[in-house]
């Protein structure tokens, strides 16, 4: 907490080399991430960030089981659609794998991200027939993951992971 002619005791905003003048923060005893809730109890963050990767993984875990099952037709689909069926192999260990990461919360940044550009591809080859409402749909619905794959890149995977876990980090 800084003090200051005419501050009392309200902390002030520094931030070095922005420019930005310091400003008394009314109300906060902090100076943390804007965008951070200062209500939410830690422990209830940590189950939110892991329910939210348990929600994101979940899909691509599934898929990749069906996959597996239905292997030959998901080649005869993946092939009417212009996609070099060889792949599908390397398709099933992306959603297998990176599910499973997700939902551990092992390197959790890199495997979101490609996982976001896996959902945005998935669309723009499989999706695009959009006189068909289904399609639409799931066009939307894979671009919709990619952004929760990209908030979950840039927020991290939270207290309940393998990667805060790694980072020796048990107080924060």
């Amino acid at each position: 907490m800084l003090r200051g002619p005419g501050l009392g005791n309200a902390t002030v905003d520094r931030r070095p080399g922005s420019g930005v003048p310091e400003v008394p923060l009314a109300g906060r005893t902090h100076a943390g991430p804007p965008l951070e809730n200062p209500t939410m109890n830690e422990q209830v963050r940590a189950w939110v960030d892991l329910l939210a990767r348990l929600l994101l993984a979940h899909m691509f875990i599934y898929a990749g089981f069906q996959k597996i099952l239905g292997y030959a037709g998901t080649q005869a689909y993946m092939e009417a659609h212009g996609v070099w069926p060889l792949l599908l192999p390397l398709v099933i260990i992306v959603e297998l794998i990176g599910g499973l990461m997700i939902l551990g919360g092992l390197y959790t940044r890199v495997v979101a991200f490609l996982l976001a550009g896996f959902s945005i591809l998935t669309a723009l080859f499989f999706h695009t027939n959009w006189a068909e409402q289904g399609q639409m749909f799931n066009f939307m619905k894979n671009f919709t993951i990619a952004g929760g794959m990209l908030v979950l890149m840039a927020h991290g995977p939270g207290r309940i992971s393998l990667d805060h876990r790694r980072s020796g980090d048990r107080a924060g």
